[in-house]
């Protein structure tokens, strides 16, 4: 949102975790067709891409998962699909499923130029952590957010006398 918003850039954001899908769920939308059905030829891409809450933002939800996954981020249609909406927009942003256990994250590391990990605090166990940067190809890995965390604003300013 505010790659779109503060910054002006055409922001897709994409679900792309076919074991457990979310994006519709902060939506509201519902489960519809998405990134599978287009994958699987059923829709064209313009017919399932909603524009968010920002006219730069736009959503592309899941869609039905049928079959072998975990296949689809092999497929040369997944990258050429890729390709033509890396085209259309200044930032893919591909929610995927977790690094650990899964497999998925090391077929989607190769179809995709960077990786931002994402970390919620108090839960996600340290050792887990450093297991997923392991796992992950150092060149592809950019940054890490650290969600969920207990801010105090007074810690951020410092008081001056005057």
């Amino acid at each position: 949102y505010a790659l779109a918003k503060d910054f002006g850039r055409r922001v897709l954001l994409v679900d792309g975790d076919f074991k457990k899908p979310s994006l519709s769920r902060y939506t509201g939308s519902g489960p519809g067709p998405g990134l599978t059905d287009v994958l699987a030829g059923t829709h064209q891409p313009d017919s399932v891409i909603w524009e968010g809450r920002h006219r730069q933002l736009h959503l592309l939800e899941c869609g039905q998962v049928k079959g072998s996954p975990s296949r689809l981020w092999k497929s040369e249609i997944t990258i050429k699909l890729l390709e033509v909406l890396g085209a259309q927009y200044d930032y893919l942003l591909l929610d995927t499923p977790p690094v650990l256990p899964l497999v998925d994250m090391s077929l989607i590391a190769e179809v995709v130029d960077g990786i931002v990990l994402v970390v919620r605090s108090g839960q996600t166990p340290k050792t887990a952590v450093q297991k997923a940067v392991m796992s992950l190809p150092s060149s592809k890995l950019v940054g890490t957010v650290l969600n969920g965390v207990a801010v105090s604003h007074t810690s951020y300013y410092y008081h001056t006398k005057g």
